[in-house]
């Protein structure tokens, strides 16, 4: 009886012990869970919810989100903060300009108001894709870098998630995806100054093919379309360039496309075509890293 109530102690010791150690794992394991260090959405949104038939985000909902300013200091273009020291945007919206005449604000919400968190900076470099095609905005994507690092406070201003090669494969199976900027909320309207947000679906590239095809519009393998069939939300004017964000495991999100072209905004069957990101990692690494 002695010996089997020395095993059964035995027995809870190593129990307790396991437990404290498992209790400590669990512990350190939810601290880096809950830091991520890329695609947290903030400002205490949920699930999904102006843009065309959009509504006002929530500030600092889409930390990753920036704004392209001209020398005039309007709105140019939407952007997408990557890294520290790097935006991406569309090749249209930078093409043509020198890297001193372009200010990236990051952590922006309402273009008009000063908020004491917005962060300023001016190109450094811009970097057009080499085989963008203006007429038909293939290979729509570009990269600015910045003269000054952001700082990356972990609530207004963070980088969103990159895709990875997968998604090529793979696809997008059941993401949800969210589109962000100051564009105009309908065709020829005034742009916004507070940023906006609506949630697209993502269609095939056959479908969406066939869409423009009357339009005598090419869409190629490195674009990327969401819309509705009956129009009534899209990506418009002055969005271009903007993330196409999309939520993957760990609720955390990446970016999937860049705003690049349409007809019209929000019309039936004309959904917004972005540029896949996926399809250019490895042009983007080779210019951050070389």
């Amino acid at each position: 009886m002695k010996s089997l109530r020395i095993m059964i102690l035995a027995f809870i010791a190593d129990m307790q012990m396991s437990y404290a150690s498992n209790s400590t794992q669990n512990q350190s394991c939810s601290c880096t869970e809950n830091m991520p260090v890329c695609g947290v959405r903030g400002g205490g949104a949920a699930a999904l919810q102006k843009i065309a038939g959009g509504s006002i985000a929530i500030k600092h909902e889409f930390p990753w989100q920036a704004a392209l300013l001209d020398k005039k200091k309007k709105l140019l273009c939407g952007a997408v903060v990557i890294r520290q020291e790097w935006v991406a945007s569309a090749s249209h919206c930078l093409q043509g300009y020198k890297p001193h005449e372009i200010t990236v604000v990051a952590g922006e919400h309402h273009l008009l108001k000063d908020e004491g968190v917005e962060q300023r900076v001016v190109g450094q470099e811009i970097f057009v894709h080499p085989q963008y095609v203006a007429v038909t905005e293939e290979n729509d994507i570009g990269l600015i870098h910045l003269a000054q690092a952001l700082r990356f406070d972990g609530k207004t201003v963070m980088p969103i998630c990159m895709p990875t090669p997968d998604h090529l494969t793979d696809g997008y199976p059941h993401t949800s995806c969210v589109v962000t900027g100051w564009g105009s909320e309908k065709e020829g309207g005034d742009k916004s100054n507070v940023l906006l947000k609506v949630v697209v679906p993502l269609i095939s590239d056959e479908k969406c093919r066939d869409c423009f095809l009357k339009e005598h519009r090419k869409v190629t393998d490195q674009m990327l379309c969401a819309g509705y069939p009956q129009g009534g939300k899209d990506s418009c004017q002055a969005d271009s360039g903007g993330p196409l964000a999309c939520r993957k495991e760990g609720n955390v999100y990446f970016l999937a496309g860049l705003v690049s072209w349409g007809k019209g905004c929000a019309e039936p069957n004309l959904p917004g075509v972005y540029t896949e990101v996926a399809h250019y990692l490895s042009w983007m690494n080779a210019i951050i890293n070389g």
